[in-house]
């Protein structure tokens, strides 16, 4: 079952490289990622989703590349556990 999440996973932040401000996608992350290992490091993105956009959206904005979706999360996560 791990594997069809970390698939999914991957194919969600495939979808954000091409489509960035596409909601459903940060959404789709977001749920599938709270099946993974990682995901209390991620909170941000399972709480608040459309706030990480935002951020992404605002960093895309300074014409300089965005960290990842999950690097971003685990950035505005507080108190962050490390993902290994």
């Amino acid at each position: 079952m791990l594997g069809e999440h970390a698939a999914a996973a991957r194919g969600y932040l495939e979808q954000i490289i091409r489509e960035p401000d596409g909601t459903e996608h940060w959404a789709g992350l977001a749920l599938v990622t709270r099946e993974l290992p990682a995901a209390r490091s991620m909170a941000a993105l399972l709480d608040h989703p459309d706030f990480v956009l935002a951020v992404h959206r605002a960093l895309r904005a300074t014409g300089e590349p965005p960290p990842s979706p999950w690097d971003l999360a685990r950035w505005l996560t507080p108190d962050a556990v490390p993902a290994h």
